[in-house]
């Protein structure tokens, strides 16, 4: 029974370590989500200048005489 306690005792740590990195993945990924749903918001407003800037971007390098990309 003494060999079961101290293992026991061993495991109580190791799961309220488990715990407390359990707590801090969720924080983060509390933390991430905001930034996750920004980027959603912020992703069609540079396909957006991409969609324009692409034309502009050719029309100047043929103003220059460069070769057209």
């Amino acid at each position: 029974m003494s060999g079961i306690n101290l293992i026991m005792s061993g495991i109580n740590p190791i799961m309220s370590g488990i715990n407390l990195i359990m707590s801090g993945i969720n924080l983060i990924m509390s933390g991430i989500n905001p930034i996750m749903s920004g980027v959603n918001l912020i992703m069609p407003g540079i396909n957006l200048i991409a969609y324009v800037a692409h034309p502009l971007m050719r029309s100047i390098s043929r103003s220059k005489g460069c070769p057209s990309p």
